[in-house]
């Protein structure tokens, strides 16, 4: 034996000093991949020199690669093109056909790429403005060639010449504004900006004098993004809210009623935010293009639709949140578009994708009881709620029914205002102009005999009042409600019709926003009447706050087993955000807006007492101004909700987690500092840094299962010593930890991109 003792020796020493990184390597469980789609951020149809009808879909997940597809209408034909490896894709805003058929669009950091559809490549082609541009958010072509492109987050004026190959940059249009939204040009070659969105302005630019005016009237520098376009008579017409204005040669001509049609060619190459260009100018245009039902729905000039059908491989689609269910499981969600994934823990970790909601872009926050889950979601400032003892239904699809908004669509007729096709939620919504505004539907009754009209139409906080008319009966329906939803059906009738096709209107009135908008899904003449389907959505929306927390950040089940209450930053231009409270009990919604000036709560917890106790940002990432240079720690009576006590907390911007451990506050910083409070003494709070190395803490980062207190960091997962604030790293991560978390049997759940990891402790 003795022979062997040196070796054996060596082999438990080297055992010793390795086994931590042994375990670093594989005590973290990579349980896979949520969901496997991704989100079509801009449609461009086009005729090809040549006649051909084509279509470039740009797609994005948060895969490493970017891709779009070109679709061959006419052949069924769809390829999937990726980008250059070295561009590592990220988000894109917007795209141009440029009049030599050259496809440009942006990747995260400001980066164009031009996609050559003719011969498949893509090409990176620059990076304009690197130190001052992290998007672009629009993008322009003129009557010379030259594309033009807004930025964000500084309000710049890029421009690109085909010609050259070379970009010019030409400086802020707004001085404090973020975002340059829309872009046209007018007969004398002067360049319009819309932008916006805590103070909208029209700049007029023109690139030969470098001369820039501001051209909105004071009255009209409201919180919102001014939208410009190039019409067909040389002029250029701005419009926000209710003001319509007229423009040339870089001068306010006058008021208009109404915005006449843009210029053909120049509407093909103008482009918003995450635009859909559907029309191929020959009669015919794409009516839907939809990633769940993996197809395109063409309507031809003589009126009949077809389907394209199209498949692509993704990269997968980044969590922004995970939580602990009512059922033993753990439920998170990705982002744009946003999937419901559920962690089946009972059946060994699998990930099952849900599918998408009918409407929001992710949930930012997930918190559950013994008996429901709730979240709150971005973009509609909406609060969810699951009951696991129902099944899942996410969508309302079978409320489509006689083609849905497709037909209703292709079968449309608008006057004094505009009809816009939404996927999620699946309906039509229009726009009214002013009191004359009027949308006109034309429905097929394919043989003789009594009919019913029955109408599905669809509620919103920003919807008003709708009139139906048919045949000389008219109803009228309020759509206005805190709650987005289906409306109860509307049936009129029955009536004695003759075979042929029959037309209804329908009529807004303005709701108490001033908005003239109503939504529908479906519409059919029928022998019988419908009734709104029974079956309820689960999850289901209990309460929206659009405005006060477009962006949510924080969810908590109060200890009072009644009360729910979502926090985060409010709309864009807007800053600091308020509370949204549902009580489970009575179903009743209330709000907390006036609390702390310049400050938005995104992380919430509650102390012994019920009182809340959480950390605010003092950001306000959708535009708005910035009013405070720290944030804090603060306590809040309950259940009146009233302000104890607040402290700075210096140097800090956003207190990202909080989380009550053995009665004390623990809160994690953007900055990477953990802070130890007494709940009833805040300004005696203690600060201790953990090791720049490790990352910084995301979403969600401070988990406690009653006896230990844990870190989520990007870089691996920390122990809390709760009385002396050291740390202790349990295990390193190699890929990024980006959102947390839920504790269930024993383990650790949390996201790796769009991965989903588990860490037994």
């Amino acid at each position: 034996m003795g022979v062997f003792r040196p070796v054996l020796h060596t082999v438990v020493v080297a055992a010793v000093l390795f086994l931590p990184l042994l375990l670093s390597a594989s005590e973290i469980d990579i349980l896979g991949v949520g969901a496997r789609s991704a989100e079509i951020r801009s449609v461009t149809a086009f005729r090809s020199s040549d006649g051909r009808r084509m279509a470039i879909i740009r797609m994005q997940d948060h895969g490493p690669t970017g891709y779009l597809l070109l679709a061959d209408v006419d052949r069924k034909e769809v390829r999937q093109f990726f980008n250059p490896r070295e561009v590592r894709q990220g988000d894109s805003f917007g795209s141009i056909l440029t009049s030599d058929e050259k496809y440009l669009y942006d990747q995260t950091g400001g980066r164009i790429l031009e996609f050559d559809w003719k011969t498949g490549k893509t090409r990176f082609i620059g990076r304009p403005d690197p130190e001052k541009t992290i998007h672009f958010m629009c993008y322009y072509q003129d009557d010379a060639g030259t594309v033009w492109m807004g930025g964000f987050p500084r309000a710049t004026l890029t421009s690109y010449s085909p010609a050259d190959g070379k970009f010019r940059n030409y400086g802020r249009m707004d001085d404090r504004e973020k975002y340059l939204f829309f872009l046209a040009s007018d007969a004398e070659g002067w360049i319009y900006c819309g932008i916006g969105t805590a103070r909208a302005n029209l700049v007029a630019f023109h690139p030969a004098s470098g001369e820039r005016r501001e051209l909105l009237p004071a009255s009209e520098r409201k919180t919102g993004t001014v939208s410009v376009m190039a019409g067909k008579d040389g002029f250029v017409y701005a419009s926000i809210g209710s003001f319509k204005g007229k423009f040339r040669n870089g001068k306010f001509i006058g008021p208009v009623k109404s915005i006449p049609p843009a210029r053909p060619d120049r509407a093909a190459r103008s482009f918003s935010p995450n635009s859909r260009r559907y029309d191929f100018g020959d009669g015919s245009a794409i009516v839907q293009a939809d990633v769940d039902s993996r197809s395109m729905t063409i309507r031809e000039k003589d009126g009949s639709l077809r389907t394209v059908s199209f498949d692509f491989v993704s990269g997968g689609l980044n969590f922004t949140s995970l939580g602990a269910g009512p059922d033993g499981k753990v439920y998170g969600s990705t982002s744009h578009p946003l999937r419901f994934v559920e962690v089946d823990i009972p059946g060994g970790g699998r990930l099952i994708d849900h599918g998408s909601l009918p409407m929001g872009g992710n949930l930012c926050a997930i918190a559950s009881d013994q008996k429901k889950l709730y979240a709150c979601e971005y973009a509609g400032g909406r609060m969810w709620e699951m009951d696991p003892a129902k099944p899942l239904l996410l969508t309302w699809r079978s409320l489509h029914f006689n083609g849905g908004p497709a037909r209703l669509l292709t079968s449309s007729a608008v006057r004094h205002g505009r009809l816009v096709r939404m996927v999620n939620p699946p309906l039509l919504y229009g726009v009214g102009e002013n009191e004359n505004a009027e949308f006109r539907f034309t429905l097929d009754n394919p043989e003789a005999g009594k009919r019913y009209l029955n109408v599905q139409l669809f509620r919103n906080s920003n919807y008003g009042k709708a009139a139906l008319v048919f045949r000389g009966a008219r109803y009228e329906i309020h759509l206005e409600s805190s709650v987005s939803g289906p409306a109860p059906m509307v049936t009129l009738g029955p009536f004695d019709l003759p075979a042929g096709r029959h037309e209804f209107k329908v009529f807004t009135e303005a709701g108490s926003r001033g908005k003239r908008m109503f939504g529908i899904m479906s519409a059919a003449l029928e022998a019988e009447k419908r009734l709104t389907p029974a079956a309820e959505l689960n999850p289901r929306v209990v309460g929206a706050w659009p405005d006060l927390i477009t962006r949510p950040r924080a969810i908590l089940l109060h200890p009072d087993g009644r009360s729910v209450i979502m926090s985060g930053f409010a709309n864009y231009g807007l800053t600091g955000g308020g509370f949204g409270i549902h009580d489970r009990v009575t179903g009743r919604n209330r709000t907390v807006a006036e609390w702390l000036p310049g400050h938005s709560c995104i992380s919430l917890a509650a102390d012994a007492r019920g009182d809340l106790v959480g950390g605010t940002s003092v950001e306000a990432p959708g535009g708005g101004r910035e009013l405070a240079e720290h944030a804090v720690l603060f306590r809040m009576s309950w259940p009146d909700c009233r302000v104890q006590e607040h402290v700075d907390v210096a140097g800090s911007r956003s207190i990202v987690a909080v989380e009550m451990h053995n009665n004390k506050l623990f809160a994690a910083t953007s900055e990477g500092e953990l802070l130890i409070a007494d709940p009833e003494n805040l300004a005696g709070f203690r600060r201790f840094r953990w090791p720049k190395k490790w990352g910084r803490a995301p979403r969600k980062a401070l988990l406690s299962d009653g006896k230990r207190l844990f870190l989520l960091l990007r870089g691996g997962v920390a122990e809390i010593h709760p009385d002396t604030g050291s740390f202790r790293l349990l295990v390193r991560s190699s890929e990024a930890i980006t959102a947390g978390g839920a504790i269930r049997n024993g383990a650790l759940y949390f996201a790796l991109g769009f991965k989903v990891g588990r860490f037994f402790f």
